[in-house]
C-alpha cells in the first residue's frame, strides 16, 4: 500500500471511522494517548533516544513529547508525505527517511499498527533493520491488533488504510522476534475498556493474559 495517498486525507479517515465506533473512540486520540501513557508506566528508564517507527502523520509525537520530555524524539516512515507533515507541525522532533534509518541508533524504538501492514515474509526483514538500529540493551515496544477480538477485526476491515492489512496474534509476533534475535521481557493484552469506562483501566493489568482486549503489546530487548 502507498501510504503517501493518505497523508492529506488521513484525518478525514480516521473522523469517519470515529463515527461508526463512536461508543469505543469518542475522539481519534484516545487509543494514541492510551498507549504512550501505558508504554510510560512498563518501562522501568527513561530512554535517552525514542524512534516512533512508522509514525504517519505522528499521532504520538505530542505524547511522547510529554511524557518523555528529557528524551530525544524520531520519527520515521516509509510515506514521506506523512514525515512532511511531521517535520511541519513537530520542531522538536527529528525526522528520518526510512531508508537512512541504519545509520542512527536507539534505546527505545517505538511500533504501533505497522507489521499488520508488511507482508509476512517481510516481518522479518523489518525486526532485523530495526535490531540494528538499537543500542546494545536497547528495547522495542511493538503494539498489534488482536485479531481474536471481533470489534477489532470489524474496525480494521472497515478502515481504508488496512486494505490487505494481515493480522499476526501475540503468539506469532512473539515467536518472530525470538527467531530474530529479540528476548521477549514482557507482553499483554491491552484495550479491554472503551472511553466511556476508562475509569476501570487501572484494572486492566489483571486481565493481560485474556485474549479479548482491543490490541496487545510485546516488550523486548535486543539480545547480543
Amino acid at each position: 500500500m502507498n501510504f503517501d495517498e493518505y497523508s492529506d486525507s488521513y484525518f478525514k479517515l480516521l473522523e469517519e471511522q470515529e463515527k461508526t465506533f463512536k461508543f469505543f473512540a469518542p475522539d481519534r486520540y484516545f487509543f494514541v494517548k492510551y498507549k504512550i501513557d501505558l508504554l510510560k508506566k512498563i518501562l522501568s528508564d527513561y530512554p535517552k533516544k525514542i524512534l516512533d517507527y512508522g509514525s504517519g502523520v505522528g499521532l504520538a509525537l505530542p505524547y511522547f513529547l510529554e511524557n518523555f520530555p528529557k528524551s530525544k524524539i524520531f520519527a520515521s516512515d516509509i510515506s514521506t508525505n506523512s514525515l512532511s507533515v511531521v517535520s511541519k507541525n513537530y520542531s522538536k522532533v527529528e525526522v528520518i527517511r526510512d531508508e537512512e534509518l541504519t545509520k542512527k541508533h536507539f534505546d527505545l524504538i517505538y511500533c504501533s499498527g505497522v507489521f499488520h501492514h508488511i507482508m509476512p515474509p517481510k516481518r522479518g526483514k523489518v525486526l532485523r533493520k530495526l535490531y540494528k538500529c538499537l543500542n546494545r540493551d536497547g528495547l522495542i515496544c511493538i503494539f498489534e491488533h488482536n485479531p481474536f477480538n471481533p470489534i477489532t477485526r470489524r474496525m480494521v476491515s472497515t478502515c481504508e488504510f488496512d486494505k490487505g492489512a494481515e493480522l499476526l496474534s501475540l503468539s506469532n509476533l512473539k515467536k518472530l522476534m525470538n527467531i530474530n534475535s529479540f528476548g521477549v521481557i514482557k507482553s499483554n493484552y491491552t484495550l479491554f475498556f472503551p472511553k466511556i469506562f476508562s475509569k476501570l483501566n487501572f484494572i486492566e493489568h489483571y486481565f493481560g493474559w485474556c485474549p479479548l482486549g482491543g490490541q496487545y503489546y510485546v516488550l523486548a530487548k535486543k539480545k547480543e
